[in-house]
């Protein structure tokens, strides 16, 4: 996935907050917003997961050989 990555946080005027990733893939987004819903939380949190959640994060891998 391309670009900066984002967290936007929301909060309305009755207190409800919303945490928002962009850019994030697979559970790099659940390991980054995780202690900001933590903190904002009075209790339970739900979780809306966009579609990024399901992808999975590029491996990078080095090889080397030698001949």
């Amino acid at each position: 996935m391309t670009g900066n990555r984002k967290i936007r946080v929301t909060i309305d005027q009755m207190g409800n907050s919303k945490v928002e990733a962009e850019n994030f893939v697979g559970m790099s987004c659940e390991a980054a917003t995780g202690p900001i819903e933590k903190a904002l939380s009075s209790g339970s949190v739900t979780r809306e997961l966009k579609g990024e959640y399901f992808q999975e994060a590029e491996a990078t891998q080095e090889v080397q050989q030698s001949w």
